[in-house]
């Protein structure tokens, strides 16, 4: 009951410290809250177009995170922003020459040192970068034909095994494909050849890799702008107080004392504000004693919790595990560890890619350790070692995996 009466006492006391305007149409593009200085400050920047009315921006006192907010100062910076980044684009070119060579030359001698850009948003000049010129041919085929070279012997007797089967010309074999036979000189009574001529023709399979021609391609690149419409940027900062809500003592509430007040601290002054006040009642030694049992228990209860966490802090041990890249050790789990169990496992998959750990031992915990054997798993591998004499402030144990 009380805390609803205190809840509903705050609201009426922020409702009547703040009659806020109505809420600004614009959304910041950026807000911040944090101390400058010693002062509270929450700083909100809005970018608008030029026309916008600065007072819809700004927002009567207001309460957030526990904090009294009021208008500090608005600040106005006019801005046309100019935006670039870099394009590449790809032009291509039909080429009609049949060789790359020859394909080469026609691109270069057709090739734009520089081209118009614009897709409606950016807009600027790219230029050519002649090596990153590529060929490629079109309808790349394999044709195939024959070649024919002719020889002539004069032979004693038409006899074809007499012709050779083959010739050699220009590097290549050719195999006989046809043989002809005429009459040479005619005898004396010229009737009767004396020799006769024979007419062979050679041949062989040939085969050329021929296109319809070559296309192009090339970059172009640059460095292209945008302009964007004049817009204005209004930071607009609220200096924040803190909002205290102050209980009363337990030792007021034993007098029947239930006064609490809610204060908005100032630089100089505090501003109070009393509120729910209650008619002293006499002593209720029972709830007291009830009081006090409970808080008696509460600090056993503390003072226990206390201990246990010292224990398990004295004799907790940590791993740290190395970054090969920059060859720092962090550290990736701590866990606890005593006489009756003298095991470390290392959970690997924290730090993947390490192949150094380092298990750390706080040197009173060290000592009363000593000469223990110590079973460290990391995966699949076990490493066994002794506790010996620590002459720092850690015991540290090196763990190599491969």
């Amino acid at each position: 009951m009380k805390k609803a009466i205190k809840s509903s006492i705050v609201a009426a006391i922020l409702t009547s410290l703040m009659m806020t305007q109505a809420l600004a149409t614009e959304i910041p593009i950026e807000q911040t809250e944090r101390e400058v200085n010693g002062q509270q400050t929450l700083t909100q920047v809005f970018e608008v177009p030029a026309a916008t009315d600065p007072d819809t921006l700004v927002k009567d006192d207001f309460e957030k995170n526990g904090y009294f907010y009021e208008l500090n100062s608005i600040t106005k910076d006019v801005d046309t922003e100019s935006t670039e980044k870099d394009i590449t684009q790809v032009m291509e070119l039909a080429l009609s020459a049949k060789t790359e060579a020859s394909a080469r030359e026609e691109a270069i001698k057709y090739m734009k040192p520089s081209v118009q850009y614009d897709d409606g948003e950016f807009a600027g000049i790219l230029y050519v970068n002649p090596g990153s010129l590529q060929l490629a041919p079109v309808n790349e085929r394999t044709v195939y034909g024959t070649r024919t070279v002719t020889r002539q012997y004069t032979m004693e007797y038409n006899d074809d095994s007499e012709i050779p089967t083959s010739v050699s010309d220009g590097g290549y074999n050719y195999n006989v494909s046809s043989i002809n036979w005429a009459e040479g000189d005619l005898g004396e009574d010229g009737a009767i050849p004396e020799n006769y001529v024979a007419t062979a023709v050679y041949s062989r399979r040939t085969s050329s890799v021929v296109n319809d021609g070559y296309t192009a391609t090339v970059e172009y690149s640059g460095t292209v702008g945008h302009e964007a419409p004049e817009t204005v940027r209004y930071t607009v900062t609220y200096y924040g107080y803190r909002i205290i809500v102050e209980e009363p003592s337990f030792l007021d509430r034993l007098t029947g004392n239930t006064e609490s007040r809610i204060t908005i601290a100032r630089p100089g002054a505090i501003t109070q504000q009393q509120k729910e006040s209650h008619e002293k009642r006499e002593i209720n030694w029972t709830q007291v004693i009830y009081i006090l049992l409970i808080v008696a228990a509460a600090a056993a209860i503390i003072l226990i919790a206390l201990a246990v966490i010292r224990y398990f802090i004295r004799t907790s041990v940590a791993v740290y595990a190395r970054d090969e890249h920059s060859g720092e050790d962090h550290r990736i789990q701590t866990q606890h560890l005593s006489k009756r169990k003298m095991i470390v496992d290392i959970n690997y998959l924290k730090a993947p890619e390490s192949r150094h750990f380092i298990v750390s031992i706080k040197r009173k915990h060290a000592a009363n350790l000593l000469g223990k054997l110590l079973t460290i798993q990391v995966g699949k591998k076990v490493v066994e070692h002794t506790i010996t004499q620590c002459y720092g402030d850690v015991y540290q144990i090196p763990i190599e995996v491969d």
